[in-house]
């Protein structure tokens, strides 16, 4: 590159119809100033977007090859964050103890808010709870619960009514949609 420098911020990934592809940042393009700011690696600039709000504009200075590029991003809500619906459920209306999660209904009310998902309708994992039953597979915020021993599951519930129809020692698996991919977890009813 010969630009003699050893920090900067290399863009891995470009999420496709994202502010930063619409805006024309590439995969490649080595991110070296936000806002006037020298950025000396990938954690520095997640951590500095990330503090941004929705609806400001960073200035990302990047080089292409060895050309200098300036770009404007929009700042907008990321819809894959793990924490995007912690504050939409409480554990009155949205527990599952027998699972130590806080769900909520897959509905087309929630579709804008996360990425396509296989399916359109489960229950999405909004929290984990800290004492979750010892022994329980772990949840992660975003999770999809698409089905309970091959019955699918269609809202919190479906899901409820699910696992309140299991006995004490039932086999129990459970598909569901992590960050894109199907999987199964399987756990017993304690």
């Amino acid at each position: 590159m010969g630009l003699g420098r050893d920090w900067g911020a290399i863009l891995g990934d470009v999420f496709p119809g994202g502010p930063a592809d619409l805006a024309g940042l590439r995969v490649g393009d080595i991110v070296l100033l936000l806002d006037g700011k020298p950025i000396e690696n990938g954690r520095q600039l997640d951590v500095n977007i990330y503090r941004r709000a929705v609806g400001e504009t960073v200035t990302l200075e990047v080089v292409r090859g060895d050309e200098r590029r300036v770009f404007q991003i929009p700042v907008v809500e990321r819809r894959d964050d793990p924490a995007r619906f912690s504050e939409m459920v409480t554990p009155e209306k949205n527990l599952i103890p027998e699972l130590g999660i806080l769900g909520m209904s897959l509905d087309p009310a929630l579709q804008h808010l996360i990425p396509r998902t296989r399916r359109p309708v489960g229950v999405i994992v909004a929290m984990t709870i800290a004492d979750a039953p010892y022994g329980q597979p772990r949840f992660a915020p975003g999770d999809v619960i698409y089905a309970l021993n091959g019955t699918r599951i269609t809202s919190l519930e479906a899901l409820r009514e699910a696992m309140e129809a299991l006995d004490v020692g039932d086999p129990v698996v459970l598909q569901i949609e992590r960050r894109g991919r199907l999987m199964y977890l399987p756990l017993e009813v304690e």
